[in-house]
């Protein structure tokens, strides 16, 4: 059986607060106020904010100049400060979130990839199309590189193959295009980054994908502007099938090893189970765990499958025609909306280029994967040495300090929040010990210098009682 669809991975890191972030937000801070302020002076609705044209403007402008100065003043006023049409529309549609979101976008490549490979004594070639992205959040300071690749009539060991290029950093040829970014007055068929088509600019040869990554980020940030190095381990993925696929349904009539007895053949579940975690061994995996990891939709749609491991999504399509009947009659129903002429319209969302943008999963998504990686720079030592001790002050100071940046991103900054996401990436309960330990710090850091200054105070009453 072969597959077509786009796989996303997900490299985020941590800049440094620079002087163009802090006067962005600083500016931001006082257009929000203004807003306010002349909605209180004119006795109207506090919600204008997200629901009128103009106020989505002043942001979006804001945002916008905040992209040219990191690009260096290279913007597609259009776009701008999304860096596809598909990815404008996304944002735009959740205007609640949109209203508080800080996030700028730029296309920083788009390539063909292709990475030769034998079998069976024979040489054989995989293609995909691909598109590079840079996402900045203003907010926590977090960037990350997108890499989105499209394949087509792929095998599902070509699949997991494809997954490993990431995983194992594996030489592969790209072949780099110019990024002729053309608006498209319909994209709902696009699938393979029609809208970005340039012509051929250079060929590189042999090279690993986090190594390209690495020197089309670095035109945007150096090593000295990052405040933690790019996490190129490849942990967050989201693969689309594009296919009509078979549901997987279950039943209660096998109780053996209490999971559900599935009414479709092993085979194909084990093949979606081995694209899913980029297990090669899948032919040979206990179908129960097969079954465990499918147990859980969270779709809300009969068109579709979407389910989460870990750090990994995987969205399964069933019907390509229900799919786009139901978006048709969507759009139709928006059709009915008779807004006052000053608001916001409703955008209908179209393509296929990233992984869950159509059901709107990938700001949500790539929110997930900014707190979980600012969780896991703190609480871990995978990418930097953290000193821990209850002696020194400026050790536990610093921590103390750490911990209520993560605590401050999520209770402050409640946008694009999909509570699956996060269950599934663990954030919850890392969040529970985050804060249990960021009191307990903080209750020990009261009691050290209430001891210094009392043992200071105890110092000076000696001293004048010895006078």
């Amino acid at each position: 059986m072969k597959y077509t669809g786009n796989l996303s991975f997900y490299f985020p890191c941590s800049v440094k607060s620079s002087r163009r972030l802090d006067a962005f937000n600083k500016r931001w801070k006082r257009w929000h106020w203004r807003q306010v302020h002349h909605i209180h002076h004119t006795y109207s609705l506090l919600t204008d904010l997200m629901d009128m044209e103009r106020n989505r403007r002043i942001n979006e402008s804001l945002l916008t100049h905040l992209r040219k100065t990191i690009s260096g003043g290279k913007c597609n006023d259009e776009l701008s400060p999304f860096a596809l049409k598909c990815m404008q529309r996304a944002y735009r549609r959740n205007r609640e979130d949109n209203l508080f979101a800080k996030n700028v976008q730029y296309l920083l490549s788009r390539f063909r990839l292709t990475y030769n490979y034998e079998e069976e004594r024979s040489e054989k070639t995989m293609l995909c199309e691909g598109l590079l992205l840079l996402n900045v959040n203003a907010d926590n300071s977090i960037a990350t590189c997108i890499v989105t690749l499209h394949f087509k009539d792929l095998t599902a060991e070509e699949v997991i193959l494809l997954k490993h290029l990431f995983y194992k950093r594996l030489l592969v040829n790209i072949q780099e295009r110019e990024c002729s970014m053309k608006i498209p007055n319909d994209c709902s068929c696009c699938t393979a980054f029609e809208c970005s088509n340039g012509d051929v600019k250079k060929q590189i040869e042999q090279t690993t994908i986090q190594d390209y990554v690495n020197k089309k980020f670095c035109h945007y940030y150096m090593p000295s502007m990052l405040d933690y190095d790019v996490d190129y381990r490849a942990r967050y993925s989201f693969l689309e099938l594009h296919d009509d696929l078979p549901e997987i349904r279950f039943d209660k009539q096998s109780p053996i090893c209490n999971f559900w007895k599935c009414n479709k053949d092993d085979s194909f579940i084990r093949q979606l189970y081995g694209m899913f975690v980029a297990d090669e061994g899948h032919k040979h995996v206990n179908i129960a765990k097969c079954h465990q990891a499918f147990s859980e939709n969270i779709s809300h749609r009969s068109e579709y499958s979407l389910y989460l491991c870990g750090l990994n999504a995987i969205m399964v399509n069933h019907s390509k025609d229900k799919r786009k009947r139901c978006k048709e009659e969507q759009k139709l129903f928006e059709k009915r909306y008779n807004s006052p002429q000053e608001d916001i319209h409703a955008e209908h969302i179209e393509g296929l280029c990233i992984p869950g943008l159509l059901e709107e999963c990938f700001p949500s998504f790539l929110k997930s994967i900014e707190i979980h990686y600012l969780i896991n720079k703190v609480t871990t030592n995978e990418i930097i040495l953290h000193d821990r001790s209850y002696l020194y002050p400026w050790i536990f100071l610093k921590r103390l300090i750490l911990l209520w940046g993560i605590l401050y991103e999520l209770d402050s900054h409640k946008y694009h929040i999909n509570n699956d996401f996060h269950k599934a990436f663990g954030i919850p309960e890392q969040m529970e010990s985050i804060r249990q330990e960021y009191n307990s710090l903080l209750t020990y850091t009261l009691s050290f210098f209430m001891g210094i200054i009392a043992v200071l105070t105890m110092v000076v009453t000696l001293l004048q009682l010895w006078k």
